[in-house]
């Protein structure tokens, strides 16, 4: 299993930087954003790590060989017809939110909270079992939405570093 990350969580790093980070702490890929600039509706969005007006151009990071992480260029993606990647958002969802609500979307999101991988409610034991039951071998990519580790730059580097180490227990 090639453990990642989404590249949203560090959006005051260049690039180079996302990489070089990803290398340094031992993942295996980096989802990298490519959002247009600005302002969005949900948390992350309009943070980009590429500059899509400028993706004909040529390779998206400088030589991603080197810097020894794994990036996947987004038109392969948009030409495939098949599972390419896994995000992984773990949550914790309060249990009596169905005597409040009676499970509309909108106000499901009151009650439940994402967290780290391991911190939530999700068996990752099983998860990654039945995805390599599948006979997937691509990247699976954590998205850090725990709001506990937003506070700074280095609480996203340490949510990165604490859910690699907990995956890794399935990898």
């Amino acid at each position: 299993m090639k453990i990642g990350f989404v590249s949203a969580i560090l959006p005051d790093l260049e690039l180079e930087e996302v990489l070089a980070f990803a290398n340094a702490e031992g993942f295996s890929c980096v989802e990298l954003m490519a959002w247009p600039k600005g302002k969005g509706d949900r948390r992350y969005a309009g943070v980009t790590h590429v500059d899509v007006a400028t993706l004909d151009e040529g390779p998206l990071a400088p030589d991603s060989a080197e810097a020894q992480v794994y990036v996947e260029h987004l038109e392969a993606v948009i030409r495939a017809a098949k599972l390419l990647g896994v995000d992984l958002v773990n949550t914790f969802v309060g249990r009596d939110w169905t005597k409040t609500v009676n499970a509309q979307w909108p106000r499901f999101l009151e009650f439940h909270k994402p967290k780290l991988p391991g911190l939530g409610e999700v068996d990752w034991g099983r998860f990654c079992s039945v995805l390599s039951d599948t006979g997937y071998e691509g990247p699976v990519c954590v998205e850090v939405e725990d709001r506990a580790y937003e506070g700074s730059l280095e609480r996203r580097r340490q949510a990165l570093r604490q859910s690699l180490g907990y995956l890794r227990n399935f990898a």
